[in-house]
C-alpha cells in the first residue's frame, strides 16, 4: 500500500511538474511573441516620429520661407520710400528758385509762363506735403 500511495504520489508529482513546465513553455512562447510585439511596435513608433519631424521641418522651412518674403518685402518697400522721399527732396531743392522768384514776383510775370508757374508751384505744394515733416521746413 505504501508503495501505490508513493506511486499515486509520485504520479501526481511528474503530472503537476509536466503542467507547471508547460505552462511555463506556453508563457515563455508568448513573451517572445509579446517583445516581437513589442519591438515592431517601437520601430513603427519611430517612423511615425521621424515621419512628424519631417512635416513639422517642413512647416516650419515653410513659415521661415514666408517671414524672409514679410522681411524681404518690408525692406524692399521702406527703401523704395526713402528713394522716392530723396526724389521728391531734389525736385523740392531744384526748383526752390524758381518758384520762390514767381511766388514775389508773380505780377511782372507774362502769360503762358504765369499759368505754368502756378501749376509748377501748386505740385511742389503738393510734394512737400508728402515729406515727413522733419526733412522738409516750409
Amino acid at each position: 500500500m505504501i508503495n501505490n500511495v508513493s506511486l499515486i504520489s509520485f504520479t501526481v508529482f511528474i503530472m503537476t511538474f509536466v503542467l507547471i513546465l508547460t505552462k511555463l513553455l506556453i508563457q515563455g512562447i508568448q513573451n517572445k511573441k509579446i517583445k516581437v510585439e513589442l519591438i515592431r511596435v517601437t520601430q513603427e513608433l519611430a517612423i511615425l516620429k521621424n515621419l512628424l519631424d519631417q512635416k513639422e521641418k517642413l512647416a516650419s522651412d515653410k513659415n521661415d520661407g514666408f517671414v524672409k518674403f514679410i522681411s524681404d518685402s518690408r525692406d524692399w518697400a521702406f527703401e523704395y520710400i526713402e528713394n522716392v522721399q530723396q526724389s521728391i527732396k531734389k525736385v523740392l531743392d531744384d526748383t526752390e528758385h524758381t518758384i520762390k522768384y514767381h511766388r514775389e514776383f508773380t505780377s511782372m510775370e507774362i502769360e503762358p509762363y504765369k499759368t505754368q508757374l502756378d501749376t509748377l508751384s501748386n505740385a511742389i505744394d503738393e510734394l512737400k506735403q508728402l515729406l515727413p515733416k522733419e526733412d522738409f521746413i516750409q
